[in-house]
């Protein structure tokens, strides 16, 4: 019986090894770098993992573009949203000890916890967190490059206002997860890194990861993140989001990522209940299929999000998975459960359609699916996207009314300008320029038409691929009352001038 055993692993063994050099008996590293050289990515790593083995795992590029030092399984790099799966996990190891329930209202746990409504207050519950139900403006400027403490933002979350109607409308939210981190600790009695780093990390061998930039100063295998400022690609600072560090802030590599993504294929085996990692990957809310949706899942017929992931089918069979994007960087864990097969993909590149590409292609492989030229779809789909906000743009200027002035001399719309939830916003003068400046976005204005102006953000946000509109109003004085400022899914809010 022993001998036959033996027998049976070494043949799995040696088919896992098979499967593994097969992406490299297919051309695949020839691929992967003509492909990075086409989305001018600098540096991917990449493991595929199948029936409870790593069968394929290694890193392509470089570090920082411009230098050698080249990216291994063990670079280090922003997982970005991914990390929302660990925090819903960690709320499913608490509610496997009784220590809660997924439909507990969060109030149970937060006592200062409060929404703009107090019905929603009182019964949104730690699932409608989980599953981007509660159809709130995201609030996504109060963090961003911001050095903000998470007690901070809970207080402002009584002032998000409504975007659409509760549990019937998706609004992905970043801030929501940060409050179901803050439940973390609040049920545990540790905060969110600790108990992410004590009860995942640890069982599960993740030993290089962690939860916080400020972990990154003593590590030399780090990737620099880069994003195309004007026509180049250039390294940009590492973004630090520890105010909602349970929405985005882990960073790791695909040697450990790999451990991750075999314990979810492995339905929760030794951390968590089948059940409970069942119940997380179920859909929970039903996500429109946008254009910029139907770009990424092509060819699927739904998309849902569940507990922590997203939920879609690809060619027959169900996937459950969850990108990952923080200033410079790009990163995919994705899994076919009924089929063992999983992968990660992590990028040191903003705003990169190359890990959907290599998912989709890895998949095909794995499960034996038709070939198809998927890096021409995406390509073409990103150059869609580009065309989209270059329409946007020539929209605007067709409807520009031309040869208009500001209504009054600039010096007298300068100010403070305030907004409950977003605080003061300011605009002085210099020299001849209006300039706008509002917690971590500034810049000089220009003028458009009338009152309205132009803020170009390619300095204090880079990666952003708009421009942000600041329209003046008047009261029947003929005095400046207020300023509307609008960043697209990033802020809309009107302002109110201090005197």
């Amino acid at each position: 019986m022993r001998m036959r055993i033996s027998v049976c692993l070494r043949a799995f063994a040696f088919l896992f090894l098979v499967l593994g050099l097969s992406l490299q008996a297919a051309g695949f590293d020839q691929d992967v770098l003509k492909e990075m050289e086409q989305w001018e990515v600098p540096g991917l790593a990449l493991a595929v993992i199948k029936d409870d083995a790593v069968v394929f795992k290694k890193g392509y590029g470089v570090l920082k573009a411009g230098e050698k030092t080249p990216v291994t399984e063990k670079t280090l790099f922003a997982v970005g949203s991914c990390t929302k799966a660990f925090t819903a996990t960690a709320l499913g190891m608490l509610i496997d000890q009784g220590k809660a329930a997924w439909d507990d209202p969060v109030v149970k746990y937060l006592k200062g916890f409060q929404l703009y409504d107090p019905y929603l207050t009182r019964v949104a519950s730690l699932r409608d967190l989980l599953a981007h139900r509660c159809a709130l403006d995201t609030g996504d400027i109060l963090w961003y490059r911001m050095s903000v403490d998470s007690k901070a933002l809970l207080e402002k979350m009584r002032y998000l206002q409504p975007k659409g109607a509760f549990r019937s409308d998706y609004s992905y939210h970043n801030l929501l997860y940060m409050v179901a981190g803050e439940v973390v600790a609040a049920v545990s009695g540790k905060p969110w890194s600790a108990f992410i780093k004590e009860n995942i990390f640890l069982p599960l061998g993740m030993t290089m990861s962690n939860c916080s930039i400020t972990e990154l100063k003593h590590v030399r295998d780090v990737a620099s993140p880069h994003a195309k400022v004007g026509n180049a690609v250039k390294a940009v600072p590492w973004s630090n989001i520890d105010s909602i560090g349970p929405a985005g802030s882990i960073n790791s590599n695909v040697a450990d990522m790999a451990q991750w993504v075999k314990f979810q294929l492995a339905k929760g085996k030794r951390l968590l209940s089948a059940e409970r990692a069942a119940e997380m990957q179920t859909p929970q809310m039903l996500i429109p299929k946008t254009p910029y949706e139907s770009s990424l899942y092509p060819g699927s017929h739904f998309l849902t999000y569940g507990l922590g992931w997203f939920l879609h089918d690809y060619r027959g069979f169900k996937v459950v998975e969850h990108p990952g994007s923080v200033d410079g960087m790009r990163a995919l864990v994705a899994l076919v459960p009924e089929k063992g097969l999983g992968i990660v993909i992590l990028t040191n590149m903003q705003s990169t359609g190359l890990p959907h590409v290599l998912k989709n292609k890895i998949f095909d492989q794995y499960l034996e699916l038709p070939k198809h030229d998927w890096q021409a779809d995406y390509l073409k789909a990103y150059q869609g996207m580009k065309q989209h906000y270059a329409a946007l743009e020539s929209k605007m200027e067709a409807a520009r009314v031309k040869g208009t002035k500001p209504s009054l001399p600039l010096e007298q719309y300068v100010g403070v300008y305030a907004h409950e939830l977003y605080g003061d916003l300011k605009v002085s003068l210099k020299g001849q320029r209006l300039f706008l400046e509002v917690l971590s976005v500034w810049g000089g204005l220009s003028h458009w038409e009338h009152d309205h102006f132009r803020l170009d953000l390619a300095e204090s946000i880079p990666t952003q691929p708009v421009k942000a509109s600041a329209v003046f109003t008047l009261n029947a004085q003929g005095k400046v009352e207020g300023l509307k400022f609008t960043i697209p899914e990033f802020i809309n809010a009107a302002f109110k001038k201090s005197y």
